[in-house]
């Protein structure tokens, strides 16, 4: 019990401070405006505006996942690339060693909560494009479901 505990609190505390980076909405600000500025014709916002209009609504969700899969994990990436590195920096590593509870379960609330976060914006706009997707086209089926 005192593991999960050690895990909870650290996955709390990892999300809670990745998720108020500024960084990490601004890294994913740039990557999301890259990737509308492109020119490239399986990337570009107007081939996905017409695919909407020609294909049904199971077919725009898998052009909108492909689209958002060229860049923006590797927003994700960068955002969890410095966590061990911060750590050290802000000398929250000595905190987290002065504690008696097992390293695994704080390492992997640590990099949970962290992965956690730094996906919350990739979430969103994922979300915000299937909505989009549902008022075009009126099919409920593009909501995600169990």
């Amino acid at each position: 019990m005192e593991q999960l505990t050690s895990f909870l609190g650290t996955f709390y505390y990892e999300f809670r401070m990745q998720i108020r980076r500024p960084a990490l909405w601004i890294t994913m600000a740039i990557i999301i405006f890259l990737i509308l500025a492109s020119t490239g014709r399986s990337t570009s916002l107007v081939s996905y505006a017409q695919h909407i209009n020609k294909q049904s609504a199971a077919s725009t969700l898998v052009v909108w996942m492909d689209f958002l899969s060229i860049l923006l994990p590797i927003g994700v990436g960068l955002m969890m690339a410095d966590r061990l590195y911060r750590d050290r920096k802000t000398r929250v590593e000595e905190l987290f060693t002065s504690l008696p509870n097992a390293l695994s379960s704080r390492l992997l609330g640590k990099y949970l909560g962290g992965l956690g976060a730094a996906a919350l914006p990739l979430f969103t706009i994922y979300m915000l494009g299937v909505l989009y997707i549902l008022f075009q086209t009126g099919d409920w089926l593009v909501l995600p479901r169990r």
